[in-house]
């Protein structure tokens, strides 16, 4: 029993570790910028560089680097670490011949307050 109390405390350890989530607040509301409402609504803050990150960068890069941000004509790329609280990535603009690095950093606990 206390195995597999071990066990299961560890899954759950590396799972929450492994959560890493984008966001953006638009209007004083805050979305998730992978979510079904956030994906548009965080596009803005996502090419300006004023959306943040949550949990560990390596899983934030992921996010990045797997097209979860990616639009019709317009996605992010190249994604890596820039400081130890901050995700750096290019912008990309197809039609319009644009490339863009931009920078953001690990949210604030003041972003979430209102």
């Amino acid at each position: 029993m206390k195995s597999y109390a071990l066990i299961s405390f560890l899954f759950l350890g590396l799972s929450f570790q492994a959560h890493a989530a984008v966001y953006c607040k638009e209007n004083g509301k805050i979305y998730d910028a992978a979510s079904e409402d956030g994906h548009f609504e965080c596009a803005g803050a996502l090419m300006m560089g004023t959306a943040c990150f949550t949990g560990p960068r390596s899983a934030v890069l992921e996010l990045f680097n797997d097209d979860v941000f990616n639009w019709d004509e317009e996605w992010l790329e190249e994604a890596y670490y820039h400081g130890p609280d901050a995700i750096s990535y290019v912008f990309r603009d197809g039609p319009n011949e644009i490339s863009e690095k931009v920078v953001i950093n690990r949210c604030s606990t003041q972003f979430f307050k209102n």
